[in-house]
């Protein structure tokens, strides 16, 4: 079960707050914003980036199966 919601990943994301190790599975981000986002290390199975914007977001080690 995620971690956060998409609404909870947003905000962090405009806050420039990290989102390392956090477990976001199965959260819809099609069509968010993530430019810049610390995604390291974090839990991104079932995670739907449909056009999503991800220029310059860390995804340096993230699980990513399905997504």
């Amino acid at each position: 079960m995620a971690d956060f919601t998409r609404e909870e990943v947003l905000e962090k994301v405009q806050k420039g707050e990290s989102l390392e190790r956090a477990d976001l599975s199965g959260v819809d981000l099609s069509k968010a914003n993530l430019e810049g986002a610390n995604l390291r290390r974090t839990d991104l199975e079932g995670v739907n980036f449909e056009e999503a914007k991800l220029k310059g977001a860390n995804l340096a080690n993230a699980s990513m199966g399905e997504a």
